[in-house]
């Protein structure tokens, strides 16, 4: 390993992958230094130096460090794309969405890291990530990553995402499995829980989607989720380093022989 390599491996190590440290706007020489090591790694064939140099510039949240950081979505190198990838999920500037998005064509053919994409789309919860959260979305061979796009569109809280996902139940309702995942998507932006087994045929599942097409407003918070979807929707949009929700813990069994002599 050279000292370029262990040096860019100790300052990732230093950061929190993705995420910016200080809350102040990066000084020059924080930039400078963040492109000089995207620079001399990307040239490189080093994967590690590369994946080391990815991280440590992603706490340099700036658009010059985003853009460079969008180059490595090319890489051929796994580890290096999927680096950068989780740097530009986590990243604030606009340019780290504006990377994703230039890269829809490359990477939604990435099978490895397809999902990963569509949930760094999710991520920005911009609505400028709808086209492409929507792209395919209707596909029956995308039927496996529904669920991912359905939780990213849900993550975008806007009207928009509800249109969004009332056009994508029309349009694959038919197929089994696939109304439930839509719908997951839509109670996260309305509120208001599908009907019950029991009642579904009824009029109650007419009232519901009628309630959902007069919806003009989406809350910037999820609601009307019980404690654990709730504790699942904050770990999956939680950035790195955010305190997780608590797991509840479980009771301890208690042995059949206690007390007993």
């Amino acid at each position: 390993m050279n000292h370029v390599t262990r040096t860019l491996m100790f300052v990732a190590l230093a950061t929190v992958p993705g995420v910016a440290q200080d809350s102040k706007k990066p000084g020059h020489e924080a930039i400078k230094k963040a492109m000089h090591g995207l620079f001399e790694a990307q040239a490189g064939k080093d994967v590690a130096a590369k994946v080391a140099a990815i991280r440590a510039a992603a706490a340099v949240d700036t658009d010059e460090v985003a853009k460079q950081i969008g180059r490595s979505l090319k890489d051929k190198e796994f580890d290096a794309r999927e680096a950068a990838l989780t740097a530009l999920r986590y990243m604030k500037s606009k340019a780290a969405l504006d990377a994703l998005l230039r890269a829809k064509t490359r990477l939604t053919k990435d099978v490895e890291l397809e999902e990963n994409y569509l949930l760094a789309l999710g991520q920005h919860a911009n609505v400028k990530a709808l086209p492409a959260l929507i792209y395919r979305a209707a596909d029956y061979r995308e039927r496996k990553l529904l669920a991912t796009r359905v939780a990213a569109i849900a993550h975008i809280r806007s009207i928009k995402s509800l249109e969004a996902l009332i056009d994508i139940e029309n349009k694959t309702s038919r197929r089994r499995g696939n109304r439930s995942q839509v719908v997951s998507g839509i109670e996260l932006l309305v509120g208001v829980p599908y009907p019950k087994k029991k009642a579904r045929g009824g009029p109650e599942v007419a009232q519901w989607w009628q309630m959902v097409r007069a919806v003009k407003t989406v809350e910037p918070e999820p609601h009307g989720l019980s404690e654990r979807e709730m504790a699942r929707y904050k770990r999956r949009w939680a950035e790195p380093g955010s305190e997780k929700e608590p797991r509840r813990k479980r009771r301890a069994r208690k042995n059949p022989d206690d007390g007993k002599k």
